[in-house]
């Protein structure tokens, strides 16, 4: 998951680092504890921008090409999560929680020579569309400072996903999984 892939095909040899990227959000939602502050349940709703990217080059008998493929997506999302504190103070708190997330995503796809960008858009054009939605489990740690300052620290693994065709039939995509890790901030009123 975390390793560069070399990989030949037709001659070609294709070295490929993994992908990288961020996530930038906006989250509302609502959070309520309960037995003295040590349980708790959240949900939110989130609409944001995702970049990922990797280096990659392409090796043949005529020579080297290396370029960075770049994806982006606009997110909107739903979630929920259980909480559970450790440590509950009216002014600090700690815990653990764990969900689920389910997410639309919109591919906005900046061309580079090169890249795999121009090949995702002639691949868009006969597989699929630029619309995905996904679920997903999420697990992490949180902390609450000062009655409004939380901090999460946030794994996601993918349940599953499914895509829109060019034809407008829904597919079950398959593929390797992939975890994402987050940092978050939350401002609580």
């Amino acid at each position: 998951m975390f390793k560069d892939k070399t990989y030949t095909s037709n001659g070609t040899t294709y070295e490929t680092e993994p992908w990288k990227g961020f996530n930038v959000a906006l989250n509302l939602g609502s959070e309520h504890f309960f037995v003295s502050n040590y349980l708790g349940v959240r949900w939110g709703a989130s609409v944001g921008f995702t970049e990922i990217m990797r280096d990659s080059t392409e090796k043949s008998a005529t020579g080297s090409v290396s370029y960075t493929d770049t994806l982006g997506y606009i997110d909107a999302g739903l979630s929920f999560d259980v909480m559970i504190n450790f440590i509950a103070r009216p002014d600090f708190s700690f815990g653990i929680f764990g969900g689920v997330e389910g997410n639309y995503h919109y591919m906005v796809v900046d061309d580079q020579e090169n890249s795999i960008t121009n090949k995702i858009e002639s691949f868009l054009s006969k597989v699929t569309s630029r619309h995905a939605m996904d679920v997903s489990g999420r697990v992490g740690v949180s902390t609450l400072m000062g009655k409004h300052h939380r901090i999460d620290l946030t794994a996601k693994l993918p349940i599953g996903y499914v895509l829109a065709s060019a034809d407008n039939k829904v597919k079950i995509a398959s593929g390797p999984v992939r975890a994402s890790f987050n940092v978050g901030y939350k401002y609580v009123f």
